[in-house]
């Protein structure tokens, strides 16, 4: 992971691509790991597990709301 920022700082801009839509690589490439590595800590370390699961969560949301508001005409 990056050396020039501390690990809540970059879990805070990691929340924030999955609350804009990013995947799991997109994660992975901002934490500076492999997708293999990413998958890794997420079958041992329970709390980046939990982590994932949330920003899971959060992206699905994103892309649901777009795709909500796009069939509504709601974008433009």
């Amino acid at each position: 992971m990056s050396q020039t920022k501390n690990n809540k700082e970059l879990l805070d801009e990691a929340r924030a691509l999955y609350e804009g839509g990013a995947f799991d690589v997109e994660v992975a490439k901002h934490l500076g790991i492999t997708l293999k590595r990413f998958n890794e800590l997420y079958d041992t370390v329970v709390a980046f597990q939990e982590f994932v699961d949330m920003g899971r969560t959060l992206c699905m949301a994103y892309w649901y709301q777009l795709g909500r508001l796009g069939s509504s005409g709601a974008l433009k």
